[in-house]
């Protein structure tokens, strides 16, 4: 019973993650596809906030206070590309705010503000190839969870 508690555990975990990532997936070709950031960019934002916040709540993992004061410049940034109309300066908020997205994932996974030197701020732009691994981790663990609910049916339903 503690395995297939476990199991479903992780499939609710996987679950969440690839369905929080499918949803902004959707919004962002609906935001952005042969568009020109504006308004719809600080919308986004949010709604990776609003699914970080959600997927750290399902993991029951406290979001710590660097992160919520992360938040503060995150938001201002991302407002700023559609309240100033220089491409210049909205191509520097774009960036900030990806900037502070990658920092908000590297200090949720346990690093802190105030330890990060030039270098981290550097290597921070290599970060997305951090998270290679455990999505296809991800993946694997949904496909093969996938087939043993298979056999699990066939068992079920031979016995009946």
């Amino acid at each position: 019973m503690n395995m297939q508690n476990s199991q479903s555990n992780i499939l609710a975990k996987a679950g969440s993650v690839s369905g929080v990532s499918l949803v902004l997936g959707l919004f962002f070709d609906y935001f952005f596809y042969e568009k020109i950031p504006g308004v719809a960019f600080p919308l986004y934002v949010i709604l990776v906030v609003a699914g970080f916040i959600a997927n750290a709540n399902i993991f029951r993992k406290r979001i710590s206070k660097d992160v919520i004061w992360l938040l503060v410049p995150l938001i201002f940034f991302s407002t700023m590309v559609f309240v100033r109309s220089s491409g210049l300066l909205a191509f520097l908020n774009v960036v900030a705010s990806l900037l502070l997205l990658l920092i908000i994932a590297e200090v949720s996974s346990g690093e802190k503000v105030i330890n990060f030197s030039v270098g981290h701020y550097v290597i921070i732009f290599f970060l997305p190839f951090k998270f290679i691994r455990p999505l296809l981790q991800t993946l694997s663990d949904l496909f093969s969870l996938r087939g043993v609910n298979k056999d699990q049916k066939k068992v079920l339903y031979s016995a009946s």
